[in-house]
């Protein structure tokens, strides 16, 4: 049977690409688009179902939201900790292996928009 055969795995729980020519730009963009959607509307699911859920995971999660004044090099060291934080937690519970997941632990979805923003005149 079909489905028992499980002819494809997760192999990955995060991505982050650069573009290779400048042609692929435009076809990141359109991914980065879709992934922050569907962060949206995983938010939105979440808020819905909430109290239902497990009360420890109640009033966990939501969104972030933050302004800073960056360099280029600085939003670089930026990203780069966001790494340096996420890579360990999903090295320690890989897809595919739940025996090394403690009992309470779920999928939690992470998604970081990083975005240089025009200037106003108010400075912000």
């Amino acid at each position: 049977m079909w489905a028992s055969r499980k002819p494809w795995r997760v192999t990955s729980t995060s991505y982050e690409l650069e573009p290779a020519d400048p042609g692929a730009r435009a076809s990141l963009d359109v991914l980065d688009r879709h992934v922050v959607e569907r962060a949206g509307q995983q938010l939105a699911d979440w808020q819905q179902r909430r109290t239902s859920e497990d009360p420890a995971w109640a009033e966990s999660g939501g969104a972030r939201s933050g302004l800073l004044y960056l360099t280029p090099a600085e939003l670089a060291e930026v990203l780069a900790a966001w790494n340096r934080i996420i890579a360990p937690l999903a090295d320690r519970r890989p897809v595919g292996h739940p025996a090394q997941r403690p009992d309470d632990a779920v999928p939690v979805s992470f998604t970081l928009v990083a975005v240089p923003i025009p200037r106003t005149q108010q400075g912000g």
